[in-house]
């Protein structure tokens, strides 16, 4: 879910929403490269030439990949309020009226009501993509459909700043991405917790925000209602002030850089700072694996010459000539990578350069197999 706005999207930091572009900033060594084939103003999937394998994995051009309900903690809905940006007016108003509904509102910020939650649950279950991008009934509110464009984007929350269909590098960019969105997510979550605490909020609006046990949803879930008791116990003494709680909880976030952010979200969100900076080395190198085995594969014919690969995503398919495809069972995880290519343009006239075999690895074509260790069989 990135810029829809218009051109490529740009997946540098500082292309990502302030809070997010700054703090890895100064988390990673160096720019994050931009994911070119998930172009949202003119959406890979929803195009049946560049999209995916099977019939009903399209996505529909009304929806795109926008059938999620963003889980917008307490700073960040303040700095949509606090942002009188023209550009930005359609999204004020699409997150003023998720407020005046009272439709998952609490001093934590605007999650998704427990059906939202639910049909969106549904939807991503099955992997299918019958349902994920093709529902207009699970439309964001703050989709823009006369442009197609987020109406939120300058302060998109994690899963919007970093979902991508598809990657430049494969598994290794999804497996980037990934760590990172588990990052910020886990930074948004106690960043805005922390906000209350310095805030002073009472006890029993703690209370009602971590409630003990499993909660069903009611009859008031489902139809979106909320009483105007329930409205003031949650809110406590800033109910009729919401709006200045979300603006005071982003006037304490912002000025936050990452080791302050990191010291205040604890050793969990550390560890998983650290796996964003293994995972960004890992996307930056080249290094081509010792033993190399190819994996099972879910090949289409894509025409005479070609054939369309099923890859670590169902979203991101790959064409490659059917010659090569058929040359990686060579690759048996016992014998060197170099003989084997050596064995490929030996036997089948077909060069096998360290470009290709990348794109075979990131894509999940090929796996890594460890050297043997030579104390194994030893007493």
């Amino acid at each position: 879910m990135k810029d829809t706005v218009g051109g490529e999207p740009a997946t540098t930091a500082a292309s990502l929403p302030s809070f997010h572009g700054r703090w890895l900033d100064q988390l990673l060594p160096g720019p994050i490269p931009a994911e070119t084939e998930a172009t949202c103003s003119d959406c890979a999937m929803c195009s049946t030439s560049r999209a995916t394998l099977r019939e009903g994995l399209y996505f529909d051009k009304s929806v795109k990949c926008c059938t999620y309900v963003p889980n917008l903690p307490n700073f960040i809905v303040g700095a949509i309020l606090g942002d009188d940006r023209p550009e930005l007016a359609y999204g004020r108003r699409t997150v003023e009226e998720r407020l005046a509904k009272r439709l998952g509102a609490s001093p934590k910020g605007l999650a998704p009501t427990p059906m939202q939650d639910i049909l969106y649950r549904e939807a991503v279950s099955y992997g299918s993509g019958d349902t994920f991008g093709r529902a207009p009934t699970l439309r964001c509110p703050h989709y823009a459909q006369d442009t197609g464009g987020c109406g939120i984007h300058a302060h998109r929350e994690a899963i919007c700043s970093t979902w991508f269909c598809k990657h430049v590098r494969g598994q290794v960019g999804k497996r980037f991405w990934n760590a990172v969105v588990q990052l910020l997510r886990a930074l948004e979550n106690e960043l805005s917790c922390w906000a209350l605490l310095e805030l002073g909020l009472q006890p029993e609006q703690i209370e009602r925000l971590y409630p003990v046990g499993e909660r069903r949803p009611t009859a008031d879930d489902v139809e979106g209602r909320v009483s105007d008791e329930i409205w003031r116990l949650r809110w406590g003494g800033w109910s009729g002030r919401e709006v200045e709680l979300y603006k005071e909880c982003e006037r304490l976030v912002t000025p936050l850089g990452f080791d302050d952010a990191l010291r205040i979200a604890g050793t969990q969100t550390r560890l998983l700072a650290r796996l964003a900076q293994d995972t960004y080395r890992a996307m930056l190198s080249t290094e081509i694996p010792h033993r190399l085995k190819v994996r099972k594969l879910e090949i289409y014919p894509s025409s005479p010459s070609m054939v369309r690969v099923e890859t670590y995503s169902c979203y991101d398919p790959v064409d490659f000539e059917a010659r090569v495809v058929r040359a990686l069972v060579r690759f048996d995880g016992t014998s060197p990578t170099e003989d084997v290519v050596e064995s490929i343009a030996a036997q089948d006239q077909l060069a096998m350069d360290d470009s290709k075999l990348r794109t075979l690895i990131d894509f999940g074509l090929l796996e890594a197999v460890a050297d043997p260790d030579p104390a194994d069989g030893e007493i």
